[in-house]
């Protein structure tokens, strides 16, 4: 065999000189015609050439010996029938079926690969046991791109088809996103500077799934946890309400952060809520009002002792209309403050708490509200604090949800009246701008890439 192998390769090799000099020179009947005057005796079927009794397969465009087929007669070796068309485009029009017949009556099919343009390794492979009857395939294509389709027997067929019908939809709120936090340590902070249980020690949910909670105007994105946390965070008293936000952020920071995408944990907090809020939404925040004593935005002054973080910062909010929930989603401090309470005299104090039991109505999005009020996320943590204003004192507390309402957690409303609450956390990722989100072919879920 080496002998005839050789004397074919020196016959490919010479013809060459006719490949970049003769104007006639083509790879289909002026190469056969070339290698028969070359070598007496010898027979072509398609891409075999026989000699001696030995067949091999060429490859044409070069031409070369790509493979030895071993010994046999020309109809021993032919290529396969193949055939490939596209089905119907799927209802949620992300993927398309391939379907193939291949066919080859004489020494049956082997296998069939599927490749994909830009992709040397085959995607898909079917093994097929040299069946002699027609193999019927389907290859299931989830991009737009060109997939090239080869038949195996003892020589081998391909067909490439392109793809262009899948239309790839647009990320929306409540899309799942394959985000992947670094690693983290057990978060201890919460320990001494809530005012609450004296043994925190809060370690990271590995379990957690991502969803769209935002695609801002400024190309950034905000993700959401699918659920709360699996752990609780206890606050309590003055201390409790000066350090609750910061602690929170730092909580879901420590935690669920990507140092290289340059993502950054912080927790859900009621600007994220309001800030979706339509008219209707509005509108029953502005009407709240309880045992028709204590209205939304009302106001009053008192003389006593105040956390410290009220009497330096959340003060302001009673001077403000719009923007309340963003000022008291601050987290003003930082680092953790030790300081509880201070004393002033004449200090006006503005009603922020509000009671609402959540409607889809109050929001520009229904995909908002359930991503927010659905399904195990019953009660956690909303890093934003907040006032209201009774007859004899006024109380302070964190905003929270609970039972599918926005509510609130009273921690202090005097100095000898402090008030202890352990529910779950609700952590939020802010992705930098210079990076997009794309679909994962095959998924239910987008990826986050550079832009």
């Amino acid at each position: 065999m080496h002998e005839t192998r050789e004397r074919l390769s020196t016959a490919l090799s010479s013809v060459l000189v006719e490949k970049y000099s003769n104007k006639d020179y083509n790879q289909d009947a002026f190469l056969d015609e070339y290698i028969t005057n070359n070598l007496p005796n010898c027979k072509i079927a398609g891409d075999v050439v026989l000699i001696d009794g030995w067949a091999f397969e060429l490859d044409r465009t070069v031409p070369e010996i790509v493979s030895n087929l071993g010994q046999g007669n020309p109809e021993d070796f032919k290529q396969p029938d193949l055939t490939i068309t596209k089905g119907t485009l799927a209802n949620d029009n992300l993927s398309i079926p391939i379907n193939i017949t291949a066919s080859e009556s004489t020494n049956g099919i082997s296998k069939i690969e599927i490749y994909k343009e830009g992709i040397p390794e085959s995607i898909e492979t079917f093994i097929c046991s040299n069946e002699k009857t027609p193999v019927i395939k389907t290859f299931t294509a989830f991009e737009n791109t060109k997939y090239k389709i080869v038949a195996y027997s003892k020589l081998k067929t391909n067909k490439t088809i392109e793809v262009t019908e899948i239309i790839l939809p647009t990320p929306q709120i409540g899309n799942y996103v394959r985000y992947t936090p670094d690693e983290s340590e057990n978060y201890t902070k919460i320990t001494t500077l809530t005012g609450g249980h004296s043994n925190q020690s809060i370690s990271q949910d590995t379990e957690l799934k991502w969803k769209i909670l935002s695609l801002n105007d400024d190309g950034t994105i905000e993700l959401i946890s699918d659920r709360v946390i699996s752990s609780t965070v206890s606050l309590q008293g003055a201390l409790g309400y000066n350090n609750g936000v910061y602690l929170l952020n730092d909580l879901c920071k420590s935690h669920y952060s990507n140092a290289s995408l340059g993502a950054v944990g912080r927790s859900l907090n009621l600007h994220d809520i309001e800030k979706n809020f339509n008219d209707d939404g509005k509108k029953a925040r502005n009407s709240y009002t309880y045992n028709s004593t204590l209205f939304y935005g009302s106001k009053k002054t008192y003389s006593g002792n105040y956390p410290d973080i009220y009497q330096k910062h959340d003060k302001d909010t009673s001077q403000t209309e719009n923007n309340i929930a963003q000022i008291e989603s601050e987290s003003y401090y930082s680092s953790p403050t030790d300081k509880v309470t201070v004393s002033e005299n004449n200090l006006t104090v503005a009603t922020t708490i509000y009671d609402i039991s959540s409607q889809p109505n109050y929001y520009n999005k229904d995909s908002f509200h359930s991503l927010i009020f659905g399904a195990g996320n019953t009660t956690y943590w909303l890093a934003s604090r907040a006032t209201s204003t009774g007859s004899y004192y006024p109380g302070f507390s964190l905003h929270a949800i609970s039972n599918n309402q926005i509510t609130h957690y009273e921690l202090f409303n005097w100095s000898i009246y402090t008030y202890s609450q352990n529910i779950a956390v609700r952590p939020v990722i802010e992705i930098p701008a210079n990076y997009e989100l794309k679909p994962i072919p095959g998924t239910n879920e987008l990826k986050i890439v550079e832009k």
